[in-house]
């Protein structure tokens, strides 16, 4: 299928020794160093370099096409530069091709230079596009840097049927059903109007999604086929810029 760059991080439990047991040497794999806030800025650096060769010796792997902090703390200011100093040898020495970072919104953005931004990986779908309307993908891609898309099915809930959708999502029936007028009118499925939106955007340079079974992948796959190419880079109409709908990260605080 293609499909040849793996996403992974240092908190998604073992899933970096799972990996190394299946072997990685057909594979490019993107990993993240865990959130270093417990550290201070003395020891950033040193704590930063560790968790990289942790990774790469779970990983089995040579080297990682990149390393992102899954904090957007650690990529800002005087301890993104502390961070980047620390991993710089790495790349040098070809252990690390790219140093990224993970963000949830455009505004974690602030304080991030170039050098700790050559992958930026943040949430885009027809509902959430901040990253565009602000202006920040753009910007990231005029510096040389690539954004890689992820959430672009907002955590499952753009793929539940209307009935399936969880009572705490009433107050936004509107923009919901606005979204599942639009799926049925394109004649494709609402999986592929997710991934045929994001592909259609040329400032986005990946995809990041997730799946549990063969079966699964093979859905996202055609999914991806089917919709690539056939639906619009402009959805204005669906976008929405209500946090409580759009942040998962405030969806416990509505259920």
């Amino acid at each position: 299928m293609g499909i040849r760059l793996l996403d992974t991080a240092a908190a998604y439990g073992d899933s970096e020794a799972k990996l190394g047991a299946c072997g990685m040497q057909r594979w490019s794999v993107i990993t993240k160093v865990s959130s270093l806030r417990d550290w201070d800025d003395a020891n950033l650096g040193a704590v930063a370099r560790e968790s990289v060769l942790r990774s790469l010796e779970k990983l089995g792997s040579e080297k990682l096409h990149a390393v992102l902090a899954h904090d957007r703390y650690d990529a800002a200011g005087d301890r993104g530069r502390r961070f980047y100093e620390a991993l710089a040898p790495l790349a040098e020495s070809g252990l690390i091709d790219k140093i990224g970072v993970s963000i949830y919104e455009p505004d974690d953005m602030g304080g991030i230079g170039v050098t700790n931004a050559q992958i930026v990986q943040a949430p885009l779908n027809v509902l959430d596009q901040r990253i565009l309307r602000s202006g920040v993908a753009n910007r990231l891609t005029a510096a040389g840097g690539e954004l890689h898309a992820r959430s672009v099915f907002l955590q499952g809930l753009l793929l539940l049927p209307a009935a399936a959708r969880p009572s705490s999502f009433a107050s936004w029936l509107e923009k919901l059903g606005r979204f599942d007028s639009h799926v049925e009118s394109s004649g494709l499925d609402p999986a592929a109007v997710c991934l045929g939106f994001v592909a259609s955007q040329s400032v986005v340079r990946r995809c990041v999604v997730g799946v549990e079974t063969i079966d699964q992948l093979t859905q996202v796959v055609n999914a991806f086929q089917a919709g690539n190419g056939q639906v619009s880079d402009d959805l204005e109409m669906l976008r929405s810029d209500d946090a409580g709908l759009i942040d998962p990260r405030q969806w416990l605080s509505t259920a």
